[in-house]
């Protein structure tokens, strides 16, 4: 009887192995969707990462494509050394001057071939040979405080002779306020007592594991598509992420957008030291959205009262910022307006398509050549 009841015990399984095998299993079901998303998914957003250093890049080396909703075309996305969109860039130099541009989606411009986006447009003008070399820093809803981390940080090792950020009115103050927006938060800048602060995001388990899986960072995606998600008004499409981003031109600003300004303020002033420091020169573009250059024809039907909104409140908020920190601001708009104004831009996407790249980088080639030459605009 006795040896019965021990042959049945040992033939039931114990707790241990029935949570190996419940492991074995999870590891098993991770494997394989790692493995599927790999081969299945050919898209750029899957391979954003947080990065201890810089904060959030690419994976170095990554290929993609991302879809022009205006075109349908499948275009081409690599993603260099440094973690951004663009060919690799020699950490040792490359004989030429550089110029660094600094900006968001519309210099990340995934919409538009590498080749024809108005960086490398401006550098081939400029003369591959002998001209400067253009190095663009850019990835989508990056607000001026991942701006400061990437020339703080790249800066150093590229030792650029001129530095010019790309403004982008549409959501730029936006994504500098902590209170508004957790791209401001991403970057870890804060004000306290007037003086500005990093506080480097965390960068645990989960982080490591974000750079490493596709299928972390595909399953973190979807939840933040899922809880993140803002609604977009009906006729909206294709102008704003999101309707709070008109604020920014509302006559009068509630506390939130002043503590945005306020903020903007200061990591321009960072930027500027932080461009002399490295010896070099900073300048500005000032970019609006479409629907600022000609608001009655792209907002007239969507809103009501248009009398709300000051459209040039940001260019002249930002020339006065310029001002005060002794560096030149560039209205895009203007230029823009010479080419077609809203025909500059996408009509399912709203940033520029190929015409307001090609205007882009003649205005970014007289900028540099300007600079180049101890002037300002």
């Amino acid at each position: 009887m006795a040896d019965e009841m021990a042959e049945e015990r040992g033939s039931k399984p114990t707790l241990g192995k029935a949570l190996a095998f419940v492991l074995a299993g999870v590891l098993f079901a991770v494997l394989l969707l790692e493995i599927l998303l790999r081969i299945a998914l050919c898209h750029i957003y899957f391979y954003a990462i947080p990065d201890k250093t810089l904060g959030r890049i690419y994976v170095p080396g990554a290929k993609g494509w991302f879809v022009n909703l205006d075109t349908g075309e499948k275009v081409p996305v690599r993603i260099n050394n440094l973690g951004v969109r663009g060919k690799d860039v020699a950490l040792s130099g490359s004989g030429r001057d550089r110029v660094i541009v600094l900006g968001d989606s519309f210099v990340e411009a995934l919409q538009i071939p590498e080749e024809r986006r108005f960086t490398e447009l401006a550098e081939q003008k400029l003369g591959e040979a002998n001209g400067p070399e253009i190095i663009a820093l850019a990835m989508s809803r990056c607000g001026q405080g991942q701006e400061l981390v990437y020339l703080d940080r790249l800066g150093r090792l590229l030792r650029p002779r001129i530095v010019i950020v790309c403004f982008y009115e549409g959501n730029d103050v936006y994504d500098n306020s902590p209170d508004l927006s957790d791209t401001a938060r991403r970057s870890g800048w804060v004000l306290q007592d007037g003086r500005l602060k990093r506080i480097p995001p965390p960068y645990g388990v989960l982080e490591f594991a974000a750079r490493h899986l596709v299928s972390v960072r595909f399953v973190y995606s979807q939840l933040r598509a899922t809880t993140g998600a803002r609604e977009v008004p009906e006729g909206f499409e294709g102008l704003l992420g999101t309707t709070e981003w008109l604020g920014v031109y509302r006559k009068n600003y509630d506390e939130r957008w002043e503590s945005a300004w306020e903020m903007t303020d200061a990591l321009f002033a960072q930027l500027a030291e932080t461009a002399k420091s490295q010896d070099a020169r900073l300048a500005v573009i000032d970019i609006p959205p479409k629907y600022a250059l000609d608001p009655p024809q792209v907002l007239g039907k969507l809103i009501k009262d248009l009398s709300r909104y000051d459209f040039r409140k940001p260019s002249a908020l930002l020339r006065e910022i310029g001002s005060k920190h002794g560096f030149p601001v560039v209205y895009a708009g203007e230029t823009l307006l010479e080419h077609g104004g809203v025909a500059c831009y996408g009509t399912k996407d709203a940033h520029l398509n190929q015409k307001g790249h090609e205007v882009m980088a003649d205005l970014l080639v007289s900028l540099v050549r300007q600079l180049q030459e101890g002037g300002s605009r």
